[in-house]
């Protein structure tokens, strides 16, 4: 997965790109890490190095009530 962005001029400015993964462990297919190259600042920017750790908690313990209406209102009262 990559993309492109562009200045006001016309010339290519960003470039970001996204290596892809099956985790086997969950039905998912997603990214592990992404990259983002500022061409014009020659700096670029790594997100998911992950060490030999989990980059992404695909179970993080979340309750299906948590997300409901109600208790959509019960956070907006705070």
């Amino acid at each position: 997965l990559a993309s492109e962005e562009y200045d006001r001029d016309g010339d290519l400015w960003r470039v970001s790109e996204a290596h892809n993964i099956s985790y086997y462990s969950e039905p998912v297919f997603w990214t592990t890490m992404e990259m983002t190259y500022d061409l014009k600042a020659q700096r670029y920017y790594i997100d998911g190095l992950d060490d030999g750790f989990p980059a992404y908690n695909f179970n993080p313990g979340f309750r299906g009530n948590q997300f409901s209406a109600s208790a959509a209102r019960r956070a907006a009262r705070r």
